[in-house]
């Protein structure tokens, strides 16, 4: 196992219970009483935030990646498109180079990527983006998304819009046009331990004139949407762009957000900035960099559209700038085009709005914890994930962009070197006789039979999970 894995943050009590993809957002929904909530298991143990209880393909069919094809029998994209529950496991490594967009839609929903399942170092995706429209119970876990400046198109990288019940946990986004991340008119969503990198910068985004400034990591919304635990390094700015959008049909301002344990480095002239309903903006890490030339880590901005927009901030952290003590030197607030706000209208509220459902860590361990465990880790980090971990812990770069020359924050994936090798590897014969998504030696030695298909979606005795569950788990050592 790699040796970045991480020490599982599980929740004992948590554990047992409890651009393509913008659209407007949802009006927003009753945070639920827990008492009234019946147990179900979580997405996976280390699972939290809103998006922890999607289920994913649980009990469904095993879908076999077993090529690396754009599409076709044995492609990702055919699992993808497929509907009905359903659980994907590779059984081959390398790149994937799609020819379109591969979305998860409405019909495609009860889905588990098990990214964990390849061998080699995993699966990059690239050429084009990865993500969900629409979709409902999907989890997706350890996959690499680098569409690069190719298509032609001005792509994103991976999103949540307009998803409920969704989580995606690590994986690694880069040398995307537009944001490496949406999550526009979400629902009940997480994105957790996700390393954002290197949004290329003056890459020729398709609504501007060439050279102009692009090099965005995410714009987030959802009700309530949790975004804990990630990596946004080298992106100049939207990092975070809170986009709560608006309430249908009263038109009023939407979105909660609960942003929290996550670190920041070496942004350029904006840092998290956008507008939702509310927001809980705690203990995050920012890190100034060599572009760095922006030192306030939010600044909320007012539309002046109906209802309000209020934010709890509390416990950030930027070396140098502010610390917990002075939480007001970190923070500003203006109108959407900087300027004074009305006089009647406050931002800041001394008091959360809702629970996280994370274990919440002070910046300075999440700092930490976060670049221990980020990113598509397993089966291991790739030579780019490890280089912008390395950057990151020692306040360096490698590169500059080939057109605005800004330290660290890259115009095309050439000037970065491209994407890196990622060997073919292929199971062998033998790996998995009733091809149930369980290798043979593991059902032998945990009382399964190896010639049987059904009993991977059977759920494991004194467990909420199902077999195929508590293997995918094991790999990454999450234990029931």
């Amino acid at each position: 196992m790699n040796t970045l894995r991480r020490l599982p943050l599980i929740s004992t009590a948590l554990a047992l219970c409890s651009s393509a993809f913008a659209v407007n957002a949802a009006s927003p929904t009753p945070v639920p009483d827990a008492a009234n909530v019946a147990p179900q298991p979580l997405a996976f143990p280390t699972a939290e935030g809103y998006g922890r209880f999607a289920k994913g393909g649980r009990g469904g069919r095993v879908i076999a990646v077993t090529n690396l094809n754009d599409s076709g029998p044995g492609s990702l994209r055919a699992a993808v498109e497929a509907e009905g529950p359903r659980t994907v496991v590779f059984d081959v490594s390398g790149r994937i180079e799609l020819q379109s967009r591969l979305i998860v839609r409405k019909n495609n929903s009860e889905l588990t990527i098990a990214g964990q399942t390849a061998p080699g170092i995993g699966i990059c995706l690239s050429n084009y983006n990865f993500g969900v429209l629409g979709a409902s119970d999907v989890i997706i876990r350890y996959i690499r998304v680098r569409p690069g400046n190719t298509s032609g198109m001005t792509l994103d990288g991976m999103g949540l819009a307009s998803a409920d019940n969704a989580i995606i946990d690590h994986c690694s986004i880069s040398w995307t046009l537009d944001e490496s991340f949406s999550s526009r008119g979400a629902k009940n969503i997480t994105l957790q331990r996700t390393l954002i990198s290197e949004a290329l910068n003056a890459a020729g985004h398709k609504k501007y004139p060439p050279g102009k400034q692009h090099g965005y990591a995410a714009s987030i919304g959802g009700d309530i949407g949790s975004f804990h635990h990630n990596l946004l390094a080298h992106c100049a700015g939207r990092n975070w762009s809170m986009a709560g959008g608006l309430s249908k049909p009263d038109n009023k301002y939407a979105g909660r957000l609960d942003i929290r344990n996550n670190v920041v480095y070496n942004w350029a002239r904006r840092a998290t900035d956008g507008g939702a309903h509310e927001v809980n903006f705690v203990n995050n890490y920012y890190k100034p960099g060599a572009a760095t030339k922006y030192f306030y880590a939010l600044n909320a901005q007012y539309g002046g559209f109906p209802g309000s927009q209020r934010y709890y901030f509390s416990g950030n952290v930027m070396p140098g700038h502010f610390g917990v003590d002075d939480q007001e030197k970190g923070r500003t607030a203006t109108t959407e085009r900087g300027g004074q706000l009305p006089t009647e209208y406050s931002p800041w509220s001394d008091t959360p709005f809702f629970v996280s459902h994370v274990k919440t860590q002070t910046a300075e361990e999440a700092y930490t914890n976060v670049l221990a465990d980020v990113g598509c880790n397993f089966p291991a980090l790739d030579p780019h994930d490890q280089r912008i971990l390395v950057e990151t812990r020692d306040g360096t770069y490698k590169y500059s962009g080939s057109t605005t020359g800004l330290p660290g924050l890259p115009d095309s994936e050439k000037d970065v070197g491209g994407w890196d090798e990622y060997p073919v590897v292929h199971r062998p014969d033998g790996w998995d006789t009733d091809r149930d998504g369980m290798p043979d030696a593991w059902e032998t030695a945990n009382g399964l039979n190896p010639n049987d298909p059904s009993d991977g979606a059977k759920v494991r005795d004194g467990t909420h999970y199902t077999h195929l569950e508590v293997y995918l788990n094991s790999l990454v050592g999450e234990k029931i």
